[in-house]
């Protein structure tokens, strides 16, 4: 692949050059280094000096995927974007980075951060990226001032995607891409990918077939015109600080830009309006318009919670609704309308301009809340809640205007929001998703009292809703959870314990029950195994044919605070070495290609050396004075002749994901 990447580049008229490194790099979040070697491609256009914009995609695969999606589409649109630019002749540097090493922890990335001369001159970051086969391609991550990033991508963008919601919940979450590294350089930056279709994520289906056409000319063109954004709207010179905004985009045909503040500011301004529409409207039944909004906020997350977690004990998969997830969206959303019926219902008799003027409140209030956990959410509520002080204010000595102008805030709230719940859910599944619920009845709360009052509300509209809710509930815990076309992850482990020679099959994630065309070769049941953490789906199995990782205690010096050790491991035919030290270790830091890196907090720690690179791996260890018992690892990828009537068996509605099916051999070493 390195080698055909070399020849398109060179055909396109570039010199590409490959960084040859070993690198090693921890990752905080899950207490792990991986080293491996890595070889970068990297090539430039426009001038030899000045502030660069650096395009970045990665070349290497997981080991059971193909990666036409992930990241063979960055790659490509890489490719094209080079093709184009050497037409144009840019007016700043641009460098290209194809990184080796991404999947294995980032390791190209850092290998470049650190020793390649180039990183000095990176002033602003384009990184492409894939977590699916179709969809848009999304802006998910900026840097953290981020004004002129938007600026870059929003000003030229024909389909921009995105907003800093969805930015800040990624700072959240325990996932990185390359610009994870790339950040340390303090350049201005922008993240790219497309998250349609998960389940093809990281397995055999991320192939050419299935990635969608569109999906890869959007992010091309959204990088394309980010690359046009710094080139000709950002100024490096202008030494003016850099300020943070928040953004969001409307149904793809143009972006809203705000400082941040301001966003802040129109929260207020509508939390202000509201209260002061409530006190002023008179009515009857004024604490029950109050607590209308709030009722069916809390019974919309009750009721989603409980139903999806009936949902969820009735069936025995996982990821229940990957292969239908119409039925559990619909008992999210049901759940909402079912109690924003019930609460307008409760508000029988208020009226229906003070109930809108409540749900405003509420609206505004859980705005301020979310700006203090994630600011980026600050236009989604600042926008709609100022549109509804608009109306306030020009229903003023009018009252009877404020329901139907309050129009433009609700549609400006579903406008904003629904695409958001969206992406989140296709992001981060349905499982969990029952707080949408929550905001989707307040959504309700928002556009109801506009149509109907409380005193007009049927009792059977609200029981014909709770009647669909179980309806729904049914047809979700009836539903197959998985598909050929949203497959479930299945790996197929063939372990081999050193020690004691025997033999299991592990299947992973343990959570879902095995196949019954799995089954019937084996006997599965959960069970712990010595050195490796946490229940296990497994049953007995022939040994296979792996050597244990070899060990070599090269020398130990004991000093007042623990040992230094200097190890040496051989591969053996191993794809993979994993070494996992105990708490009671003591592991403080390893120094292994040519950096030291800590290794701090509780738990167990880990130690990961992939590739080929790896076949005599060295490495020196600061710990404690104590021996504890270490788990070594040797991985193969894919199974041999004994496992493939086990593989045969996996049915076609499940496929191996991420590592894939490996062969792993495990021996114990007190150091």
């Amino acid at each position: 692949m390195r080698e055909r990447l070399r020849a398109e580049i060179r055909g396109i008229g570039f010199d590409p050059e490959v960084r040859d490194d070993f690198a090693c790099r921890v990752s905080k979040r899950r207490n792990a280094l991986s080293c491996a070697r890595v070889r970068n491609i990297v090539f430039r256009a426009g001038p030899a000096t000045g502030d660069a914009i650096l395009v970045a995609s990665h070349y290497d695969s997981v080991a059971a995927g193909p990666g036409a999606a992930d990241d063979g589409a960055g790659v490509a649109a890489s490719l094209e974007l080079a093709a184009i630019l050497k037409q144009r002749r840019p007016v700043k540097p641009v460098i290209f980075l194809i990184t080796d090493g991404e999947e294995a922890g980032l390791l190209g990335a850092h290998s470049f951060v650190r020793h390649d001369p180039l990183a000095k001159e990176v002033a602003s970051v384009i990184n492409m990226e894939a977590r699916g086969v179709s969809g848009p391609a999304i802006i998910f991550q900026t840097s953290e001032q981020n004004s002129r990033d938007i600026a870059a991508y929003s000003s030229r963008a024909t389909a921009p995607v995105g907003n800093s919601l969805a930015t800040d919940i990624y700072k959240m979450m325990p996932n990185d891409t390359d610009l994870s590294e790339f950040l340390s350089l303090d350049a201005d930056a922008i993240n790219l990918a497309f998250t349609g279709t998960p389940p093809f994520y990281h397995t055999p289906r991320d192939t050419f077939a299935n990635l969608d056409r569109r999906s890869f000319a959007h992010i091309g063109a959204s990088a394309l015109s980010s690359v046009d954004g710094f080139l000709r709207d950002v100024d490096y010179a202008d030494t003016a600080p850099e300020k943070r905004v928040v953004f969001a985009d409307v149904f793809s045909r143009f972006m809203i830009v705000t400082p941040e503040l301001a966003a802040l500011a129109m929260i207020v301004l509508g939390f202000a309006a509201s209260a002061v529409a409530f006190i002023r409207i008179p009515g009857a039944r004024p604490l029950r318009a109050a607590f209308a909004p709030l009722i069916a906020m809390g019974g919309a997350g009750l009721a989603a919670f409980a139903s999806l977690w009936i949902v969820s004990a009735l069936g025995s998969e996982d990821y229940y609704w990957s292969a239908e997830p119409h039925w559990a969206r619909a008992v999210i959303y049901l759940s909402a309308i079912a109690a924003g019926a019930g609460a307008l219902s409760f508000a029988a008799g208020a009226d229906r301009r003070r109930l809108l003027a409540a749900s405003w409140f509420w609206f505004s209030l859980l705005g301020l809340i979310a700006f203090a956990v994630a600011p980026g959410s600050a236009l989604l509520t600042g926008l709609p809640a100022a549109l509804f002080a608009c109306a306030v204010i020009a229903s003023a000595g009018a009252a009877r205007l404020i329901a139907p102008l309050s129009v433009i805030g609700a549609v400006a709230a579903l406008l904003l929001w629904l695409p958001t719940l969206h992406h989140a859910e296709v992001g981060l599944g349905l499982g969990a998703a029952w707080p949408f619920a929550i905001l989707a009845a307040l959504l309700f709360m928002l556009a109801a009292p506009v149509a109907v009052s409380a005193a007009r509300l049927s009792p059977s509209i609200t029981l014909a809703t709770v009647a669909a809710l179980f309806a729904a509930i049914v047809l979700a815990a009836t539903a197959p959870a998985y598909s050929p076309a949203a497959p479930r992850p299945l790996n197929i482990q063939h372990l081999v314990d050193a020690a004691n020679g025997e033999a299991y099959w592990s299947l992973s994630p343990k959570g879902d029950r095995p196949p019954a065309e799995m089954a019937a070769l084996a006997s599965f049941s959960l069970r712990d195994i010595a050195g490796l953490s946490g229940e296990r789906l497994t049953a007995a199995a022939p040994p296979h044919d792996g050597q244990a990782v070899g060990f070599e205690l090269v020398s130990s010096v004991d000093d007042a605070s623990g040992r230094t050790l200097s190890l040496r491991l051989a591969a053996n035919g191993a794809d993979e070495i994993i070494l996992i030290a105990p708490e009671e270790a003591g592991l403080v830091d390893v120094a292994a290609g040519g950096e030291k890196s800590a290794l701090a907090g509780k738990g167990e720690k880990i130690i990961r050396c992939l590739g080929r690179g790896c076949a005599d791996f060295s490495l020196v260890a600061t710990l404690g004075r104590a021996p504890a018992e270490w788990t070594i690892i040797g991985v193969r990828h894919g199974l041999a002749a004994d496992g493939l009537a086990m593989k045969s068996a996996r049915p076609d509605w499940a496929v191996p994901a991420h590592a894939g099916d490996v062969r792993m051999i495990l021996s114990r070493q007190m150091i």
